[in-house]
């Protein structure tokens, strides 16, 4: 005579992981255990993909509205249409060390391509912060002057470039280029129409 006994789900794994493998319940168990934490694995990989190509495109997104914001504050300031490369150039001078045209060499990136667009997260938060922080200091200082608003926003990008140095992270020189981001967002429009799936 025997007693029934009713375990819980996770009393039943435990019993399937820790069984005798030579019983062929026991093995069979266990070899479905070993593809499901390969299943979830792989799961927690793309999960993680996916938060970082969203991330990279809310800031790229995000840097767009900063570049618009600082261009008006300069345009305010007294920076001509024509200038307004060089006081972009800038930025890039102050946060990187260096022009843009040297920037995208070191990178290994042609000519024409938009830094920005190749981008990890932490270079476009840098990018976004001097941008704002350089509109601000524009409007609060009351910047009327071309040479004097290329001047502070070079300032500003130097300050940024300290922190980032001060804090032991990589400069943004240093960080590696990423897929396009045109390439990121077909990616994640292409996901967003595959069907949800089932938990």
């Amino acid at each position: 005579e025997a007693s029934d006994h009713f375990l819980s789900r996770t009393a039943c794994y435990l019993i399937g992981m820790n069984g005798d493998p030579r019983k062929p319940e026991i093995a069979a168990a266990q070899a479905y255990f070993a593809v499901q934490s390969r299943r979830m694995e792989l799961r927690d990989e793309a999960d993680a993909a996916l938060a970082h190509d969203q991330r990279r495109l809310e800031l790229r997104d995000r840097v767009t509205e900063s570049f618009k914001r600082v261009s008006k504050s300069a345009q305010e300031a007294g920076v001509r249409n024509a200038r307004q490369g060089a006081f972009h150039d800038a930025r890039y001078r102050g946060l990187y060390g260096a022009s843009l045209r040297d920037v995208r060499a070191k990178k290994g990136l042609a000519e024409k391509e938009n830094l920005m667009d190749r981008a990890g997260p932490l270079e476009l938060s840098a990018n976004d912060f001097q941008m704002n922080l350089a509109a601000q200091v524009l409007s609060r200082e009351g910047v009327n002057r071309e040479a004097q608003a290329i001047m502070r926003n070079k300032e500003v990008a130097e300050r940024v470039r300290r922190v980032i140095a001060e804090s032991g992270s990589p400069l943004p020189e240093d960080l590696p280029v990423e897929p396009p981001i045109k390439q990121v967002a077909a990616r994640l429009k292409a996901m967003s129409k595959l069907p949800a799936a089932k938990s």
